[in-house]
């Protein structure tokens, strides 16, 4: 059995491992407060904020509470799946997924953005 660390990639030069959690709901995000999609049915792209005070680096992406299918997409705009992916298979556990390239860096003050989808 081959091991493979949770977070394979060295930090970056001049970088702390700190952790720090968002959180994104209904509570922070209006736009999901009254989110209801019908089978087939996608929403926009629904901004994440991050910080203003620092670049820092995402290592990993945890989803729950939804059966809605998911799409992110990073800071510069590029998607970190294909297509919508379902969360328990993809971001159900504290850990870099294969889906995404992480550790991802993300500007002080940018934003994610995800969509999510109903796939029935």
């Amino acid at each position: 059995m081959t091991y493979r660390p949770q977070f394979a990639l060295a930090k970056a030069a001049g970088c702390d491992d700190l952790d720090i959690v968002y959180v994104f709901d209904s509570t922070n995000v209006p736009a999901l407060a009254a989110l209801t999609l019908a089978v087939g049915e996608q929403s926009g792209y629904i901004t994440l904020p991050f910080d203003q005070d620092a670049d820092f680096y995402l290592c990993a992406i945890k989803v729950n509470g939804t059966t809605y299918a998911i799409q992110f997409q990073d800071p510069f705009y590029n998607p970190l799946s294909d297509d919508f992916v379902f969360p328990e298979l993809a971001y159900g556990e504290v850990m870099a997924s294969a889906l995404e390239p992480l550790p991802l860096y993300c500007p002080a003050g940018s934003v994610m953005q995800v969509r999510l989808k109903n796939l029935g």
